[in-house]
């Protein structure tokens, strides 16, 4: 049908053409014109060039005696488009079977001619099974030319648009890669040379396993007479070794910074293992030491503190010149080691990476990776909507929210609070909320579309100043905005005016805790008169004095507030 529009067009345009007289004195043949909707019944047209051709359109029909007679509908100038030159015209207007496509419930035939007059009259032709037959295979190889020539079209635009989506993802991928370099996967033994000559560690005696990660096996063993710790990285671990000893070689030296000996390597039958050697804490990891022990008011803002002086040291939060700037990328409770005086010890900087100095630009292979342990994922982590046009900052952000779930994992072990209470068994964070095997989808869904964190106890809720400094200093770490966490230095300053205000705890008397005690004397109030349970008034002074949070507005009353 496609074909038989572009015919009428082409007839209709030879029709205008000679009517407006512009075709007078053409080079073309004389056809007998038959345009009934134009008044044309009887006519002559004279063709535009001698490419045209004369043409009869007709249809059949049958009378009352069932005989077969032809309605002529259209006769006058014809032209064959250069993709149906297959389609050519004879002297005679005999009905021709490559014109098949006018074939339909309105037109019975087509034939044309390229003589003078030859349209004048026509015959039709009844084709036989194979004639019908070859003549739709020719027009089902014409129409699977144009079909062709769509379906290129269509490949090329399809190729376009993904040669285009894959140029702007490159160009992306070429931005991130300015910012950060994968730090963590393992590189082929092969790749590299050694660092250097192997130390003589003949000396070194292994003793026991003490731990086992994702990356190697922790060792306590002796070296000429001394306890130390040795990190054993397989073989195929490498890339996290070197990441590990870069840090450690990076001018560190804090309390709070695992004491670094040496790195070294030795072979073994399956390859070589890579060493990393350190001092040795025998409290083993703050999540080992909260499992099973409590810790005091004091203890808890000990390690609060050298946690977070060990962390704005390592993010270089004073901007001490010379010393670089590292993010740390996992902090958790099992990468944290407790030192005798029960202070934090930063370890295990598999992830750490060293940040660019400024105006200093990464290499082109330089990749992000989010990595982390999944209870202490930032919300942006978990989204994978970390600011790549501030890496430094970001890091730092990411690494504050995970100490202050660290710093929580302290806080629910914190004894004073609960008086001669038995303190709650320790439970790892969001295990009340979600359960002890959480996925990633989980702990997505919770922290960074619903903005839930871990929850506190009900001791948690009064209003006491040291209480409520705490508390908030662990809600503005880890802030849905990563722009509104504290630095860890602020944190520090925070503690060490806890430690200063509040020396010897929140709770001085030894008769019990004083929030059990309100609790349990004013179970159906946030506020209420002590007058009205414990008796007279003057009962009331001692514990007034005793337990700082009580508010003492009235010389005849006290009341409590919570959060």
């Amino acid at each position: 049908m496609e074909d038989s529009c572009l015919l009428f067009l082409l007839v209709i345009t030879s029709l205008m053409c000679v009517n407006q007289g512009s075709c007078e004195g053409g080079k073309g043949v004389t056809c007998e014109s038959y345009h009934p909707e134009e008044g044309i019944l009887n006519g002559n047209e004279t063709c535009d060039t001698a490419e045209y051709s004369c043409f009869v359109l007709w249809k059949d029909d049958v009378n009352e005696r069932n005989e077969t007679f032809y309605i002529v509908l259209k006769k006058g100038c014809f032209q064959v488009s250069v993709n149906e030159a297959f389609r050519d015209c004879k002297d005679d207007c005999i009905q021709n079977p490559n014109y098949d496509a006018f074939r339909s419930h309105n037109v019975s035939g087509f034939c044309c001619c390229n003589i003078h007059m030859c349209n004048r009259n026509f015959t039709p032709v009844y084709y036989t099974e194979s004639t019908t037959t070859t003549a739709t295979t020719d027009m089902s190889t014409a129409s699977a030319g144009d079909r062709s020539d769509r379906v290129a079209i269509v490949v090329a635009c399809v190729m376009f648009v993904v040669l285009a989506v894959c140029m702007t993802v490159g160009v992306i991928y070429a931005y991130k890669s300015k910012c950060f370099k994968s730090k963590y996967a393992a590189a082929d033994p092969e790749e590299k040379e050694p660092p250097g000559p192997e130390l003589d560690i003949s000396g070194l005696h292994f003793e026991q396993m003490v731990g086992q990660g994702r990356y190697g096996s922790v060792w306590r063993c002796y070296l000429k007479g001394e306890v130390v710790a040795v990190k054993v990285f397989p073989p195929g671990h490498r890339g996290t070794w070197e990441s590990e000893r870069e840090v450690y070689e990076g001018q560190l030296s804090h309390p709070s910074i695992l004491r670094f000996y040496f790195a070294t390597q030795r072979q073994q039958s399956y390859g070589p293992e890579y060493l990393l050697v350190t001092e040795y804490h025998s409290k083993g990891s703050l999540l080992q030491y909260l499992k099973c022990n409590t810790v005091t008011w004091q203890e808890m803002c000990s390690l609060g503190h050298s946690l977070s002086s060990g962390l704005a040291y390592l993010h270089n939060d004073d901007n001490n010149e010379g010393k670089p700037c590292f993010v740390h990328r996992d902090i958790s409770s099992k990468n944290i080691l407790v030192s005798p005086n029960i202070t934090c010890i930063l370890s295990d900087f598999g992830f750490a990476m060293k940040m660019p100095e400024i105006g200093a630009t990464k290499g082109s292979d330089d990749i992000i990776t989010e990595v982390g342990t999944l209870r202490y994922m930032a919300p942006e982590v978990l989204d994978g909507a970390v600011n790549l046009r501030e890496c430094e900052a970001s890091l730092k952000e990411i690494d504050v929210y995970a100490m202050s779930i660290v710093l929580w994992e302290v806080g629910m072990r914190w004894s004073d609070i609960y008086g001669n209470e038995p303190v709650p068994d320790f439970r790892p964070p969001f295990e009340a909320e979600l359960g002890s095997s959480i996925t990633s989808e989980d702990i997505q869904d919770y922290v960074a579309r619903q903005k839930k964190r871990p929850g506190f106890p009900d001791v948690w809720k009064h209003n006491h100043p040291g209480l409520r400094t705490l508390k908030e200093t662990i809600e503005d770490c880890w802030d849905q905005d990563g722009d509104a966490r504290l630095s860890a230095l602020c944190v520090k300053e925070r503690f060490s005016e806890l430690l200063k205000d509040y020396p010897e705890g929140l709770v001085v008397s030894s008769s019990g805790n004083p929030v059990q005690k309100i609790l349990q004397n004013y179970p159906t109030s946030h506020s209420q008169s002590l007058s009205s349970v414990n008796g007279p008034v003057s009962n009331a002074p001692p514990i007034i004095a005793t337990y700082p949070w009580v508010d003492k507005s009235s010389s005849n009353s006290m009341t409590m507030t919570t959060v």
